[in-house]
């Protein structure tokens, strides 16, 4: 699963202070890996870019996944 750029950087900066996540270094890092999972996407089971779904648009087709390999 992963989401744009943006989208992972207003996630990580809306998180609280304590878990230690919002600084731009462990951004970058993020990005990052979340970059090469994008570009490797074909190489795993399924691909979810969640950026523009809804918690229960994302669940469903979670939900559709494991149905068809159960």
């Amino acid at each position: 699963m992963t989401c744009s750029d943006e989208e992972i950087t207003k996630r990580l900066k809306a998180r609280p202070e304590e878990r230690m996540c919002g600084s731009d270094e462990f951004i970058i890092g993020q990005i990052a890996y979340n970059n090469w999972f994008k570009k490797n996407a074909g190489k795993f089971q399924h691909y979810i870019d969640n950026t523009n779904q809804t918690v229960n648009e994302t669940t469903v087709e979670i939900a559709t996944f494991i149905k068809r390999i159960d």
